[in-house]
């Protein structure tokens, strides 16, 4: 299986703008140093954060259907 990706590297992925990376531990969800899942959220929602509260409430801040928000 390895030499049928050796014609294939892998791309480095570009990470869009207002998207950053937290590491969560999977059962509680609260932010982990090390370990845990590495998870992408909207910059500024990453569990601990202050805007995170709202996301969690549910409150739609952005003012679109909530299932786009998500895709």
């Amino acid at each position: 299986a390895k030499s049928a990706f050796q014609a294939y590297p892998p791309d480095d992925f570009e990470v869009p703008d207002g998207i950053s990376f937290a590491n969560v531990d999977q059962t509680s969800g609260h932010l982990v140093e090390s370990g845990g899942l590495r998870l992408p959220f909207y910059t500024g929602t990453e569990p601990g954060s202050s805007t995170s509260e709202e996301a969690i409430s549910g409150v739609n801040t952005r003012g679109e259907d909530l299932l786009k928000q998500m895709f």
